[in-house]
């Protein structure tokens, strides 16, 4: 876990923390449904996936830069860029994963809102 991480760099730390308020906002809608309640979720999901592509985005850049920057690495770039890649996609597991447990939460929250006549 600590390697998984560490392999989403900074980002990851920012994704924890939204992730831990919207779940805490979704655990709360689930109990008593409130709408503002759902607004937030909705709000701190829009964070949570814009941070996540950012943090991929810029993991991505990292990866290319460490490449190039390297004359070993440019003989035989493949393996370093499918290792390099495979590390910067840590902040859309995390973040989706996350997003998700929210979501079901959400959907708990729904599912227990009395019925509109």
């Amino acid at each position: 876990m600590v390697d998984f991480m560490r392999s989403g760099g900074f980002t990851m730390i920012l994704l924890v923390i939204l992730g831990g308020v919207q779940l805490v906002a979704a655990g709360r809608f689930a109990f008593a449904a409130d709408p503002r309640l759902l607004a937030l979720v909705r709000a701190l999901t829009w964070a949570m996936v814009l941070a996540a592509v950012a943090g991929t985005a810029g993991n991505f850049i990292t990866v290319c830069h460490a490449i190039v920057d390297n004359d070993e690495w440019l003989k035989a770039p493949v393996p370093y860029l499918i290792g390099g890649f495979g590390e910067s996609v840590a902040p859309v597991v995390l973040g989706g994963s996350l997003a998700s447990i929210a979501w079901i939460l959400v959907a708990v929250g729904v599912r227990r809102m009395p019925a509109t006549p």
